[in-house]
């Protein structure tokens, strides 16, 4: 039977994120803190003529810097970044741009969403949009309020689901007696995803003129992996940064790591992320992409949509 949310049950003063988790996807929410690559793009305005305002909230899979501002070990040090920018720090765990960096640029932006915590995040470029994305980051009390966003006026609001995680570097590499992917652990999350996407559906239909969208990354990269002679890979096993591990899976990529010696055949950059050129293909699939990737629309068709949905 669908589990429905019964909207009478959360307010937006006594209910956060976490909750809502634990009480529709029936799973512990320190599970859904450790795993989720949650990232949230609101667009505020919308026209043929405008840039959309976009607000991003995510891990690692999509900062752009803000690890750079605060004390943590959790950063994106050289050779992150070397095909983004020459002698500086991108802040980016990725060779080159993140799946939200190309978003922005084939919707016609000419700079990048700036990392909330850079100093010269301020006045007009705040209204243009924020990256808050942040490495090791989770779900937490204080930022996860969906319906803070909502009553912010945040209406067209796209989400994507957990990856296959069970198939990254890492993963491969901490089972070595497992052949390929680890499949129990992408059955786990095969399962929360498509509650989640139960989920947004339900939040569409309940939060009046909203649209959430379902981005399926965790197809994506499935069809990738399963198929990437098609799309010009050579490697869909190892990382291309890499020092300790089989795979290249066992420390992030940091100075003393080896750099594969071509960056675009090659599905992962390191133990955890992708390669610019696998973030090319995600960001397709996401601004373009049928059903079997975007429900109920892709970015473009969400871009033009109207806010007023088909019974009101």
């Amino acid at each position: 039977m669908k589990q429905c949310i019964n909207i009478d049950d959360f307010t937006e003063s006594d209910i956060n994120l976490d909750q809502m988790v634990e009480h529709v996807f029936g799973i512990p929410r320190v599970m859904f803190r450790i795993s989720a690559s949650l990232i949230f793009f609101l667009f505020n305005s919308m026209s043929a003529e405008k840039i959309p305002t976009i607000f991003i909230f995510g891990d690692s899979i999509v900062d752009v810097g803000n690890n750079n501002y605060i004390n943590t070990l959790a950063k994106a040090m050289f050779p992150n970044g070397i095909d983004f920018c020459k002698n500086c720090l991108s802040g980016r765990f990725t060779n080159g741009r993140t799946v939200i960096d190309i978003l922005e640029q084939r919707l016609g932006a000419k700079d990048f969403r700036p990392p909330y915590l850079a100093p010269n995040t301020a006045g007009d470029a705040v209204l243009r949009g924020v990256n808050y994305a942040s490495s090791g980051s989770g779900i937490l009390n204080d930022t996860g309020l969906i319906w803070k966003l909502y009553y912010l006026e945040a209406r067209k609001i796209i989400v994507t689901n957990i990856p296959r995680f069970g198939c990254t570097p890492f993963e491969r590499d901490k089972n070595p007696n497992a052949k390929g992917c680890i499949a129990s652990f992408n059955e786990d999350i095969s399962s929360y995803n498509k509650r989640l996407k139960r989920l947004l559906t339900d939040l569409t239909a309940n939060l009046t003129a909203s649209t959430f969208v379902y981005a399926d990354i965790h197809a994506m990269l499935k069809d990738i992996l399963q198929n990437y002679g098609s799309y010009g890979f050579e490697n869909a096993d190892d990382a291309c940064c890499h020092k300790v591990g089989v795979h290249g899976g066992l420390l992030p990529c940091f100075s003393l790591s080896k750099i594969c010696s071509n960056r675009t055949k090659y599905v992962f950059w390191d133990a955890f992320h992708l390669t610019e050129i696998s973030n090319v293909i995600v960001a397709s699939h996401m601004m373009d992409g049928g059903l079997k990737f975007m429900s109920p629309m892709n970015i473009r068709q969400l871009v033009y949509s109207s806010t007023v949905h088909p019974d009101d």
